[in-house]
C-alpha cells in the first residue's frame, strides 16, 4: 500500500484486536469521527472504515479476531455488521481446520521421526 508501506509500523491491528477482544464485541471505527479519524491514521494505507470481529471456535478453544478494513466510510448497519459476522465466522473455521490439519502433520512427521522403542508395561 504505497511506496513507503514497509517504513511505517502497523499498530491498528493489535490495538483492535485488544478493544475487540476486551469488549467481546464487533469494533467499529470510521474516519467519520475525531477519535477514528486518529485511530485509522495508524494503519498502514488510507483506511475509511476498519471492523474488528472476535471468534471463539469452542470446539478447539481457539480465540481468533478477523479484521476487514475499507478505503471509504462505511455505516454501521445490522445488516453489515452480520455479513462480517459470517464472514468471520466462516474464515475462523477455515483457520481452525487448516491449523488443525497442520499441526496433526507436524505431529505424525514428528511420530514418523522419532526412533521406535520397545513399549514398557506399567503396574497399575
Amino acid at each position: 500500500y504505497g511506496e513507503r508501506s514497509g517504513e511505517r509500523t502497523h499498530r491498528l491491528s493489535p490495538a483492535l484486536c485488544k478493544r475487540a477482544r476486551e469488549a467481546q464485541d464487533v469494533v467499529w471505527i470510521t474516519s467519520g469521527t475525531e477519535g477514528g479519524r486518529e485511530a485509522l491514521r495508524c494503519s498502514i494505507s488510507d483506511v475509511g472504515t476498519a471492523v474488528a470481529v472476535p471468534v471463539c471456535h469452542e470446539g478447539s478453544g481457539t480465540d481468533l479476531t478477523i479484521i476487514f478494513f475499507c478505503v471509504r466510510r462505511a455505516i454501521m448497519r445490522p445488516q453489515a455488521v452480520e455479513f462480517l459476522v459470517h464472514m468471520a465466522l466462516a474464515t475462523a473455521v477455515a483457520s481452525v481446520n487448516d491449523l488443525t490439519e497442520d499441526q496433526a502433520s507436524a505431529a505424525a512427521a514428528s511420530a514418523q521421526a522419532a526412533p521406535s522403542t520397545p513399549e514398557r508395561a506399567t503396574a497399575g
